[in-house]
């Protein structure tokens, strides 16, 4: 897992990461020079609401979140690589986009 030192260099922040009353998460890890950003996939009705939304072309809160990460990501020169499965694999391929 990602230090708060690695967040801070990648210009990501824990509250980025993690979205209060939704169940939005994303984690970062590190090895050596490189970083993996890993979204979480769908798991609730939350989740399914966001994979119809984006599917249908309307704004969602998760990838709206995605794109704050990736476009945070992309102001820095880091090796980093995106994943996720499922709703989280959108969320990955948003973010890599991104940034």
């Amino acid at each position: 897992m990602a230090s708060a030192a690695d967040l801070d260099r990648l210009g990501v922040s824990p509250e980025m990461l993690e979205q209060p009353g939704s169940s939005f998460r994303a984690r970062v890890y590190v090895s050596g020079d490189s970083y993996v950003v890993a979204f979480r996939g769908s798991q609730t009705g939350e989740d399914w609401k966001n994979n119809v939304q984006q599917a249908l072309g309307l704004n969602s809160e998760s990838y709206a979140k995605a794109l704050e990460i990736g476009k945070a990501i992309a102001r820095v020169d880091a090796d980093v690589s995106f994943t996720g499965h499922s709703l989280g694999g959108g969320l990955a391929s948003a973010a890599a986009v991104a940034s």
